[in-house]
């Protein structure tokens, strides 16, 4: 069986771990054991340390730190300068494609969508965009007016019209319709992207990157007395819920359960 050249792509803040950045570490230890699969991982990474971009293997696979602009926003805003970044970027790699058929671009970044189809004009490949999180619901943490507009168009007063207002961004819609094939972690995702995008869509499959939620109602039985330890894993921001759990935690305090730690 010929060899399947896979090219994760991803763009990251040096010294921070995301979600992403667990689900490929996940992933890159599920693909070491298919000998048939060729994976290397490009890593766009914004530092003020790391400069130079370095090749190195890892395990089984490669990775590729290639440094993003200190300014980010003329790549993300300007086309002109986000051509130029990416002509860059294919300059410092492209000598990874030569020779290579079977060629997968998986992108875990939507922003890297322009990037990615700049690679697929030079080189005969596929394009995967991996939608981890709805866009949109990222602005509960930094804009809670603009969230709550859109909230009222997406639940309170949803219709088709408002649909297409919840794709913030052209490069966000291009990511969901000039790539080969979409892959979504929710149903809600993937309702989210055929609601929102008018037009044609590529195949999409869904596939949770979490554990099944079971539906099971417990009720636990504890003496007061004795120490309940809670773990919270993710980021310390409102979007994660972290306000919902404190509260429920003084609930739990106010019962007279005294002895919690977190």
């Amino acid at each position: 069986m010929e060899k399947i050249n896979l090219f994760l792509m991803d763009m990251s803040e040096d010294g921070t771990t995301t979600g992403v950045t667990r689900y490929m570490e996940t992933l890159l230890r599920g693909l070491s054991a298919c000998p048939d699969i060729e994976v290397c991982w490009i890593r766009l990474v914004h530092s003020r340390s790391k400069l130079i971009h370095r090749l190195e293997r890892v395990g089984t696979h490669l990775e590729y730190m290639i440094p993003l602009p200190l300014s980010m926003e003329p790549i993300l805003t300007e086309s002109y300068w986000n051509n130029k970044y990416n002509s860059v970027v294919f300059h410092i790699i492209e000598h990874l494609f030569a020779s290579k058929s079977n060629v997968i671009l998986h992108t875990h970044t939507l922003n890297l969508i322009d990037l990615a189809l700049y690679i697929r004009s030079k080189v005969d490949c596929k394009i995967i965009t991996h939608l981890h999180c709805i866009p949109w619901k990222g602005l509960y943490n930094r804009n809670p007016e603009h969230f709550n507009r859109l909230y009222k168009l997406a639940y309170v007063h949803p219709s088709s019209e408002t649909d297409l207002e919840l794709v913030l961004s052209d490069w966000e819609r291009r990511s969901y319709t000039l790539a080969d094939r979409l892959i979504c972690v929710t149903q809600c995702g993937a309702d989210f992207v055929r609601k929102g995008v008018a037009g044609a869509l590529p195949p999409t499959d869904i596939i949770p990157n979490g554990m099944d939620d079971f539906y099971e109602k417990r009720t636990v039985s504890r003496k007061k007395d004795k120490l309940i330890r809670l773990v919270y894993v993710g980021a310390l921001s409102p979007g994660k819920g972290l306000p919902f759990i404190l509260e429920a935690l003084r609930g739990v305090k106010q019962r007279g359960y005294d002895n919690i730690q977190l």
